[in-house]
Order: structure tokens, then sequence, then C-alpha cells
């Protein structure tokens, strides 16, 4: 049985998955239908009608111009929700799972690696995982969470949200940055991140992304990093996206300038013998 089928609607379904997710957090119909990419006005109307049922509450927040929803305390949403996750819930206990099971849907996103959807490596399995959030309590649970898991190192970034491309991903389960915003991450925080997996798949396939969209997501270092990583597909095959909007670096001595030079040779160059 499907979620869908069990409550009438994919809506209905995705609101009620939304608001336990949320783990207390109240959400506003806007923020449901942008992670879920569902229709705003039929979002209010489903909220409604399952306020009506006694299975949601408005929360007004202090400025009163706009109106948020939590799951009801009852019996009958205990009993609603008991059934969403028993269908809901993987066997998993991985910690992008655990995570996702104990943080408040709405205040984070995970980005890399799970949101690098293209991949170079096919072998590609690195062991870390990137959170971003605005929400320091939010970076405080994930951290105590991940001190648990020694086989993986969490990246928690405090950054806001607002402007940065992040949805609810069904075959994950969890909020997940965008392709675009996923690598525009990775430069932007290279040094941190240090996941050579970027650049190989933007030496290799760069006109598989939206530059426009991701030059906007970038910050000014991410831009100079884009750029060196461009710039020697074009010394090499002369040619690459548009690097008009990026910048190039004054001096080579960041860290993934470093990580290129080991990397372009086989990537541009894989017939010839190094």
């Amino acid at each position: 049985m499907s979620l869908q089928s069990l409550f009438g609607s994919r809506t209905q379904a995705d609101v009620i998955t939304a608001l336990d997710l949320a783990n207390g957090n109240a959400l506003s119909a806007s923020t449901i239908a942008r992670l879920f990419d569902l229709n705003v006005e039929g979002t209010y109307r489903c909220l409604s009608r399952l306020r009506d049922l006694g299975l949601v509450r408005e929360v007004t927040k202090a400025s009163g111009k706009q109106k948020l929803y939590q799951l009801a305390k009852n019996e009958l949403t205990k009993n609603v929700v008991g059934i969403e996750r028993s269908i809901r819930k993987k066997a998993d206990s991985s910690l992008l799972q655990v995570l996702t099971e104990s943080i408040q849907l709405g205040r984070y996103y995970f980005s890399l690696p799970f949101a690098l959807r293209i991949t170079y490596d096919v072998f590609y399995a690195p062991n870390y995982l990137l959170i971003v959030s605005d929400d320091d309590a939010t970076l405080a649970i994930a951290n105590e969470i991940a001190a648990k898991f020694s086989d993986v190192r969490l990246a928690s970034k405090n950054a806001l949200l607002r402007g940065r491309e992040f949805y609810f991903d069904k075959s994950f389960e969890t909020t997940l940055a965008s392709t675009e915003q996923a690598i525009a991450d990775g430069l932007n925080w290279y040094s941190e991140i240090r996941d050579p997996e970027l650049i190989r798949v933007l030496l290799a396939t760069p006109y598989r992304f939206d530059w426009l969209r991701l030059s906007r997501l970038l910050s000014d270092l991410g831009k100079k990093r884009a750029y060196e990583i461009l710039d020697r597909r074009r010394i090499v095959y002369g040619e690459s996206p548009p690097m008009n909007y990026l910048k190039p670096m004054n001096r080579n001595v960041d860290s993934l300038i470093k990580d290129l030079d080991k990397e372009w040779q086989s990537i541009l160059l894989p017939n010839r013998s190094l």
C-alpha cells in the first residue's frame, strides 16, 4: 500500500509526511508546497480539511501575518501517523536516515554526496555528509548524532536557506539540494569538503548543468574555482560552457587547484600515457 492510496491524494499524503517529519516545527503551506512540488492553493485546502478533521492545528506567528501548521496532539493523529510511518519508514540505520528522523523538516537540507546525481566515478562512495542549516540547534543535534557514526564524517554549515535550491526527495525520504546547489556547495566550501568528484564531473560533463543557475548559487570564491576547472577544459579542448559570469583566480594556491592538477589529465587525456 502507498501513502497516496491510503490518504486519497498525493497532496494529503505529502502534507501529513511533511508535518510528521517536521518533528514539532510549524510549517507554512508555501514551505510544504515548495519542498514537495505541490500546488500552493491545493496545499492550503488540504491543510484546512485536515484541520477540520482534527489532525492539524494552526499556529500563528508572532507577527500574525502567516499561518503555520503542526500535527495536532490527539489519539486520531497518533493512529494516522503510526500508519503513515509504518508504510514510509525504511529499515535503514544510516546517518542520513537517523538525522532525517531526528531533526525538523524545513530547517535543513542535505547536500553532497547524495545530491550529486551526476557522477563520473561509478564507484563514487565518499564517507562524508554535508548538511546545511540556518538553525544552531539543528546543527548541534546533527553533530551530536553524527559523533556516534565513526565511519561517516558530518560536514555542517550554518548558512541562510533563503535563495538556495532544495526539495523533499522521496527516494531518500529527506530534503536534498538540487544538483546545481550541491555543486555550488561543493565549490563554495571546497577547502572543507575536498571532494575531487566535483572536479571530475565538471571536467567530463560540464554541459549537463545549468551554468546560469549555478553561477547565481556560487560565492565569489566558488566562481573562481569553477572558472579554473572550465578553463583547464578550454585549454585542452578549445571549448567550454560560457565563462563570462565566472572569475579567474589571482593566485593558484587554492586546495582545488592542487586537486585539479592531479585529476585533469586522466579525465581530459584518457588515452595518453602519463
